[in-house]
Order: C-alpha cells, then structure tokens, then sequence
C-alpha cells in the first residue's frame, strides 16, 4: 500500500506503463470539475483511460460510512488508486499476510473479496485506519485489504472520490 498526496503522484510512475497512463490523467485532469455519482452509478459511468478495462476512472460521491458499517476488501485483478478530491474520510488498511477471517471469497464479477475485520473503533492487531484529507491517494494492490469510505470523526461532508481502476 502507498499512502501520499497527489504533488508527489509523479514519484510513481515506475509501477508500470499502465500506472503512468493513470498518473497522467489524473495530473492532467481538473479533478474537481468532474461529474461525481452515487456508488450505485459509478461503475457504468465510468471513465476509459486505457482501453475499456485497462485503466478506468470510477468518481462517486456518498455520505461518510458509519464505522459499524465497515466493509474490508481486496482485489485481484486491479489495483486501486484512491483519490479523495473534497471532504475526508479514513481507510482502514491490513494485510493479507495475517489471513484475515474470510466473510466472502473472491467473487470475479466485482473483482473483490471480502473479510471480517472490526473498525477504527475496536482495531484489530494488524489493522490500521489512516485520514484521507482532500488530495490525498493511496495505491492497493492484490495483498492490501482495505475499508474505505469511514467516517473521520469531526468531518461530515460529503465526500468526492475518484477511484482508478489499474489493470495488473
């Protein structure tokens, strides 16, 4: 997992041609302008970067998540790289090195499985929930169990996130 603000997106170019397509948009992209969804809208209006399926840009916009509706995730076929581009949120991150308690198995048609694993309120050994403020990005990959979109105590806005799909 990498955690950053987007002045230094350009530091990780050398994951791959289909990271730099993915960086490129988004350094060249006027991110708040964009059109932002519901969840349940964001996959079929997703935007194509690379190909159909290659790298895409999914912009969705919801209401912080209570912490006892936490859903801890983890995907095979693409890395995600999260952008909050307005209000904030935490992520829980853990491993799967630690082998998680399974609360789905890896369904292909949504590229995610799903775990058992308590939030920020109740942290589990090897489990950490990290701010997301405006401009701030992480990059899951395969081994990265992550819980996005949680409330950050002290902020109830709205969120705006850009998440882009990377091919591996």
């Amino acid at each position: 997992m990498i955690y950053d603000h987007l002045d230094r997106l350009d530091n990780y170019r050398g994951l791959g041609a289909r990271f730099a397509a993915a960086i490129d948009w988004l350094t060249v992209t006027d991110l708040p302008s964009l059109t932002y969804y519901p969840p349940k809208q964001v996959r079929e209006r997703a935007v194509s970067i690379v190909g159909q399926e290659e790298v895409f840009a999914m912009l969705s916009t919801y209401p912080p998540t209570a912490h006892d509706q936490i859903v801890w995730e983890s995907h095979r076929i693409y890395a995600d790289i999260q952008v909050i581009v307005a209000g904030a949120e935490q992520m829980g991150i853990a491993s799967l090195h630690h082998n998680p308690p399974i609360k789905q198995d890896y369904f292909a048609a949504i590229d995610a499985a799903f775990y058992h694993l308590p939030g920020p309120d109740a942290p589990a050994p090897h489990t950490a929930f990290l701010p997301f403020m405006p401009r701030t990005f992480a990059i899951f990959l395969p081994q990265d169990i992550h819980a996005p979109n949680l409330a950050l105590p002290g902020h109830d806005d709205p969120i705006r996130k850009i998440v882009v799909k990377v091919a591996l």
